[in-house]
Order: C-alpha cells, then sequence, then structure tokens
C-alpha cells in the first residue's frame, strides 16, 4: 500500500474536488433552471482533474525518481493506479451526489431530455441511477487514462 501512497492520496483528492464541483453546480443551478448550460460547463471540471494528475504524477516523480528517469511508462502506470483509485470511489461518491447534494438532478434530466424531444422512456432509462452510475465509473476509467498518458508525456525525466 505504501508503493502507491501518491495515488491514493490524490484519488482522495481528486474525489473531494469532484464533490466540491457538484456542489458548485448545484449553486450554480446547472441541476435545475440551467439545466440546459450544465453539460458544457462541466466540461471545465477537465481542468482541475488535468491539475490534479499533474500534481499527483509530478508528486510521485519527484518524491520516488528522484536518482533515476522517470519515463512514460512509469507516469502512465501512476496515472492508471490514479484512474483505479478515481473508479473505485466513483459509484460512492457520485450516488452521495444524487441523493443528497442533487436529489432532484435524474428527474431533472428527464423532463430537460423530454423537452430535447427524448422519448419518456428513453429519456427514463438514460437517466436511471444504474445508467448514471455505469456512465460515470465508464466516464472516470476512460478519461482517467487518456488524461494520465498525456500527463505522463509532460512529467517524464530522463537523468544526464
Amino acid at each position: 500500500m505504501k508503493k502507491f501512497k501518491v495515488e491514493v492520496k490524490w484519488g482522495i483528492t481528486f474525489v473531494i474536488a469532484q464533490l466540491i464541483w457538484i456542489a458548485f453546480e448545484k449553486v450554480m443551478g446547472w441541476h435545475d433552471e440551467h439545466i440546459n448550460v450544465q453539460g458544457v460547463y462541466s466540461l471545465f471540471f477537465a481542468v482541475i482533474a488535468f491539475l490534479i494528475y499533474y500534481a499527483a504524477l509530478k508528486e510521485k516523480r519527484d518524491k520516488y525518481f528522484t536518482n533515476e528517469d522517470f519515463g512514460w511508462q512509469q507516469g502512465f502506470m501512476s496515472g492508471v493506479i490514479l484512474t483505479g483509485v478515481i473508479t473505485i470511489l466513483t459509484p460512492l461518491i457520485q450516488y452521495f451526489a444524487i441523493t443528497v447534494i442533487s436529489p432532484n438532478y435524474l428527474q431533472n434530466m428527464i423532463a430537460f431530455s423530454e423537452q430535447q424531444g427524448m422519448t419518456v422512456e428513453n429519456a427514463e432509462t438514460m437517466h436511471s441511477t444504474k445508467m448514471y452510475l455505469f456512465m460515470q465509473i465508464f466516464n472516470a476509467l476512460a478519461m482517467g487514462i487518456v488524461t494520465g498518458a498525456i500527463v505522463a508525456l509532460i512529467t517524464k525525466k530522463k537523468e544526464k
């Protein structure tokens, strides 16, 4: 476990930042009266996610690879482990988000989708708790691996 201390620390930091972001979205009205902009504005969290991945991989490089190379492979593996931590925690925080922070979010998404022309059945299927959690897990995994790969390129170092 000590071997992955950096990834666990930054994974927990990530999910705390995500919860704060979700609360921010709720306060901004992006889960109800301004739900039409939520999809676009939520993309700004990608900047925060990138910065957290950067901080994690930089810490890993600077703490544990001081006298050796920290190539793309080492950075990518650290990013994959960080993504694993985040992905494991994702269902818990997302369930908390839709039951405590914004309990009407999925119903509001269903109503918005219907306004956009989606059938009631499709909207209810698309925005069910099960589908929402599945999509959040998939997004955490997919986006985490891509982000880890990119940040690994930025944080790699070769000793001379």
